[in-house]
């Protein structure tokens, strides 16, 4: 569970970064009171992550944790580049993945739940693709 729960954590931390870095209302301290004390990103990284200025600096921050090596790689796959919500889910469906394996634990519960998520988004995404 500390692995699904250290991941949503971290996933918010490197949005929050990303979207608010041409922001100039909000200072490095609002953004620390957004980021989640939690996560593998935190402490270490959070200061530095609230106070990037380009997308260059947050990836050289994030890359440095070895699970995010590859988010903002440029890889192309048969259908085009992947894009960072494409990695997120990518890892996200890992870590769900990986869930089921414990025994006792409210992670296969919570690796259901979302796993269940991301069919209905497949389904959707392919009804939509009919449509069009």
């Amino acid at each position: 569970m500390t692995n699904l729960l250290s991941f949503e954590a971290d996933k918010r931390v490197i949005n929050i970064s990303i979207n608010s870095l041409n922001n100039q209302e909000l200072t490095p301290e609002d953004k620390l009171s957004l980021f989640p004390e939690y996560g593998k990103l935190y402490p270490i990284y959070h200061k530095e992550l609230s106070q990037v200025d380009d997308i260059e600096q947050l990836k050289l921050l994030v890359e440095s944790v070895g699970e995010y090596l590859d988010l903002f790689s440029d890889s192309a796959d048969s259908s085009g580049s992947k894009n960072l919500e494409d990695w997120f889910y990518l890892l996200e469906m890992q870590y769900n993945r990986n869930a089921f394996t414990q025994q006792f634990t409210l992670s296969t519960v919570w690796a259901w739940l979302r796993s269940k998520e991301q069919e209905i988004r497949n389904i959707t995404w392919i009804a939509e693709s009919f449509t069009n």
